[in-house]
């Protein structure tokens, strides 16, 4: 079986969920040699693939540029633009779309096609860019299969559009296993630890709400946001209305060993997400052996079950309780460590990989 993943999600982010989850899947495929797999990505700022192109099995067709080149046009398009080229020259089985670009079908092969959330469809107040809505719903109406990352993702896209049961399958991701880099984490100070974009749907409004109520946590924890850029203009103004000493939430970045040395001395991990079509911060957490609070919400309690505890997204009230029932209790920290841990090896990416191939087969 020849399977072909194109170049969309590598052309535009140079980390994230969705690019880690396309290279997992492909390198592991490729890995057990019953495929021939090959990425299009003519141009690509992808640092996933980039470690993964020298030392896998599958052949990327592309070149790997670690600063964007300057181009009168922005360098996605250039990449779609090549690729459009290259892509007829492969005879491909499956064609594997990594994000909502129109459908390009070459001659007998089958489209497949990944949905990782339905945020902008549930939650439109946050979505100001309606052509990616339109080319989401084309491509989804168009593919010949869709794999839906959770079991709340395929209800939500059949309870949003017309699509029959029989062309979505459900395949989980995989926890993907961050290597603790211990001199990292500098840290000092005891602290709580939120990963990623702070704006919309992510809530982080609602957990500096939360923070600032609880003259407990306050006084005993430093609030540190990992990735996501600077604080911004107004986010600092907020720490002033709120109350909040400036210096007890800090901003910082890094690559996933210096996450990962964070997850690991964090005396809590809180997402407080209103949506997500997964929550691959979850179980990365766990990995580290860091305790969860996250929302009950979504795709939450199916990804972390038990081994989470859960608050009301839209209560400052009770996220504040929660999380000073995980952090001020010792005996309550190590159970959920270990029951973190339990429940990550539930995730597997070679059980992803393998479930997804089996997919494509049916599909040739």
């Amino acid at each position: 079986m020849r399977i072909t993943y194109d170049e969309q999600i590598f052309a535009m982010h140079s980390t994230g969920g969705i690019s880690r989850y396309i290279t997992e899947i492909a390198t592991r495929i490729a890995r057990r040699r019953r495929s021939a797999v090959t990425i299009v990505a003519p141009i690509y700022v992808n640092k996933y693939l980039q470690q993964h192109a020298a030392t896998s099995s599958m052949r990327v067709i592309g070149r790997f540029f670690p600063k964007l080149p300057k181009m009168g046009r922005p360098i996605q398009y250039v990449s779609t633009r090549i690729a459009d080229v290259i892509l007829p020259l492969f005879r491909s089985d499956v064609i594997h779309q990594t994000y909502y670009g129109p459908v390009r079908r070459v001659g007998k092969s089958r489209v497949v096609l990944t949905v990782h959330d339905m945020t902008h469809e549930l939650l439109p107040e946050f979505s100001k860019d309606l052509g990616s809505l339109k080319a989401k719903r084309a491509a989804i109406a168009e593919c010949d299969h869709i794999i839906c990352v959770s079991e709340n993702t395929k209800r939500d896209l059949l309870s949003v559009m017309n699509v029959e049961d029989s062309k979505i399958s459900v395949v989980p991701l995989g926890a993907t296993p961050l290597t603790v880099d211990p001199g990292a984490c500098t840290w000092p100070s005891p602290f709580i630890l939120f990963v990623g974009l702070r704006h919309g749907y992510k809530n982080f409004g609602k957990l500096l709400q939360s923070y600032a109520d609880s003259f407990r946590l306050r006084e005993s924890f430093n609030l540190i946001c990992f990735g996501g850029g600077e604080f911004s203009k107004r986010e600092k103004l907020e720490f002033a209305r709120l109350g909040l000493n400036p210096e007890k939430i800090t901003q910082i970045a890094g690559d996933d060993g210096t996450l990962a040395a964070y997850y690991s001395k964090a005396a809590a991990f809180v997402y407080p997400s209103l949506y997500e079509g997964f929550g691959l911060p979850i179980l990365e957490a766990m990995g580290c052996g860091c305790p969860v609070a996250c929302s009950k919400r979504s795709s939450f309690p199916e990804v972390a079950g038990g081994a989470a505890r859960y608050f009301d997204p839209e209560s400052s009230e009770n996220m504040a309780e929660v999380l000073k029932d995980i952090v001020f209790s010792d005996t309550q920290r190590s159970s959920m460590i270990a029951e973190g841990h339990r429940r990550t090896g539930i995730f597997d990416w070679e059980r992803c990989a393998e479930a997804t191939e089996k997919i494509y087969a049916t599909l040739t």
